[in-house]
């Protein structure tokens, strides 16, 4: 057991699995692996003859076992765990209680992450998430809370930048974001004239020119707009309705709709049915640059790529609600399933490289020219 004081968004204490309710349940699509503890556990458990025929027909072997990802929970036919009972709940719950569920079921989708300082949030892939961060009026603050996580290990520290560097830097990437005397776009485009400037220090290595830089925060550089933004997400769109998940079927439908009726009647039909859209969005964008550890922790990439990546992730998102927004329907339907879903892809598959690498291959390889992207949005 693992116990810290960890830094959380103040929604955090507030979230409740929506259980057998929740229409899009993490059961479904995602890889679930399980630890060598989680799978001696689950192995020796005293249970029904039908739970242990279930899990011995669902836990398999990892390519590449290690302690932490020792086993993985297979998904049947129909894209569900084989331990989903038909009322949406968990059988080994069910019949063994909470303690007995590996610790990715069990912790999803609170995370814990302990590379700059120990920080917990929840996953804007999961529903519940969404939910609670629509209903919030004020920007999300964080809050220091005593939490403990019964997990195989911790992840390595981080050597550079220092804890002390990458605080101030999401600190102020998030101040940017919640800065609501500015419009959304204008929110975005700033943030990418900050990583412009934080981008040689965090190069370099230079620990002590990065905490120089990352206190400071530009603002009213002014932005060209880009005429092409509309036929760049209808790209984007197109490369990523191809990948077969949930994601990829909402972007299919919002390119018919966005064709027929353009991207600004159809962000027109967005506002009146998510009025709030501004305020929603802001909310899951800082929640993610929190939960993500970013621009660091992205796949591999460079500040600047993770920033475009971002740019690619919200144009893509504001695609498929936008698009999608003419068949009508709620906030519910239009912006917190499209969201959950959008992001089920983004945190759990290679989207942030492949995002990047598909506008930086447009030419739309600097935070600059990302930025003027978002500018062309009917924001």
């Amino acid at each position: 057991m693992i116990t810290h004081d960890y830094l959380t968004p103040d929604i955090y204490a507030s979230f409740n699995c929506l259980c057998g309710s929740c229409r899009s349940t993490c059961c479904a699509g995602l890889e679930i692996t399980i630890s060598l503890g989680d799978w001696n556990r689950l192995e020796t458990a005293s249970c029904t003859s039908d739970l242990r025929r279930r899990l011995d027909n669902t836990i398999k072997p990892a390519n590449y076992p290690d302690k932490v990802r020792y086993a993985v929970l297979c998904h049947g036919w129909d894209g569900k765990c084989r331990l989903l009972d038909s009322d949406g709940l968990c059988a080994v719950q069910k019949e063994l209680g909470e303690t007995a569920m590996n610790g990715t079921c069990r912790y999803y989708p609170r995370s814990m992450r302990s590379r700059y300082g120990y920080q917990a949030a929840t996953a804007n892939s999961c529903e519940a998430t969404i939910g609670l961060l629509m209903k919030k009026e004020e920007p999300l603050s964080f809050v220091r809370r005593k939490l403990s996580f019964e997990v195989a290990g911790e992840e390595p520290e981080a050597v550079f930048p220092g804890k002390a560097a990458f605080g101030v830097m999401q600190s102020s990437a998030i101040r940017i974001l919640q800065n609501r005397g500015f419009s959304l776009k204008d929110r975005f485009i700033h943030l990418g004239q900050y990583i412009s400037r934080i981008s040689g220090p965090l190069s370099a290595r230079d620990d002590a020119q990065l905490m120089k830089a990352a206190e400071i925060i530009p603002y009213h550089k002014p932005t060209a707009s880009c005429a092409d933004t509309e036929a760049v997400m209808m790209k984007l769109a197109e490369a990523f309705s191809e990948d077969g998940d949930i994601f990829a079927e909402y972007l299919g439908k919002a390119s018919v709709g966005v064709s027929s009726a353009g991207l600004k009647a159809s962000a027109g039909r967005l506002y009146e049915l998510v009025p709030l859209y501004q305020r929603h969005f802001e909310q899951i964008t800082v929640n993610h640059v929190f939960y993500s550890l970013w621009p660091l922790e992205s796949k591999l990439m460079n500040a600047e790529q993770a920033y475009i990546a971002l740019c690619a992730a919200f144009l893509l998102l504001f695609f498929a609600e936008a698009g999608c927004a003419g068949e009508g329907g709620d906030p519910d339907t239009v912006f917190t399933d499209i969201a959950a879903a959008a992001f089920r892809n983004i945190e759990n598959s290679n989207f942030d490289e492949r995002a990047a690498a598909l506008l930086i291959g447009l030419g739309f390889n600097t935070a600059e020219k990302a930025g003027a992207l978002i500018s062309g949005l009917p924001l």
